[in-house]
Formats: C-alpha cells, sequence, structure tokens
C-alpha cells in the first residue's frame, strides 16, 4: 500500500467514524461499501462490514468477515467480541462463552 493510499484509508475511516457518530446509517453503509470495494484487504474495513452484516441479521456473512480478520490478527478484541455477540444472536450459547473465555483470558 503506498502512502497515498494509507492516507485515503485513513480519511475513510474517519468519515465512516462520523457517519456512525452521526447516526446517518445509509451513508455509513455507503462509505464502508466504497471503502471495501477499493482496499478490500483492509481489517478495519472487515470489522465496519462485519457489524453492518450483523445488525441486518445475516450473520453467517458477519462471522465469515470476523473469520478472515482473526485469521489475519488473532487476538484482534473487537473482533473476537464481536463473534460472540453475533453467536449470541444466533443462540450459540456455548460456542459463545468458549470465545467470551478467551477474550477475557
Amino acid at each position: 500500500m503506498t502512502d497515498a493510499d494509507e492516507d485515503a484509508l485513513d480519511r475513510l475511516l474517519d468519515r465512516i467514524e462520523e457517519c456512525d457518530q452521526q447516526g446517518d446509517a445509509r451513508a455509513l453503509r455507503r462509505e464502508v461499501r466504497r471503502g471495501r470495494t477499493r482496499f478490500p484487504e483492509s481489517i478495519d474495513l472487515m470489522e465496519w462490514d462485519a457489524m453492518l452484516a450483523s445488525e441486518a441479521g445475516e450473520h453467517g456473512r458477519a462471522l465469515a468477515l470476523l473469520d478472515g480478520v482473526l485469521s489475519r490478527a488473532p487476538r484482534r478484541f473487537w473482533a473476537r467480541r464481536e463473534r460472540a455477540a453475533v453467536l449470541l444472536d444466533q443462540g450459540h450459547f456455548e460456542d459463545a462463552l468458549v470465545v467470551l473465555d478467551d477474550v477475557l483470558a
């Protein structure tokens, strides 16, 4: 990734954060979609995408994205916590407890 790409990604992540803080869900989804197109390997964007998928009830997609993040960064706290939350939403309590135990370890 070039310095210009890193700067563009940082600006995009700032815009995404602003959209989230302002509660502008449509703009948030648009910016995440644009970002994933331009920076498909960005862990930060994968996490945002997973959050949106989970909120939309697309639990399988959310878990796949989170697993992708965790394959690249196994100790990433947010992805592990969100994975537990998605599992809880699906009623997979034992699996969620295993993940939560790992998060707290």
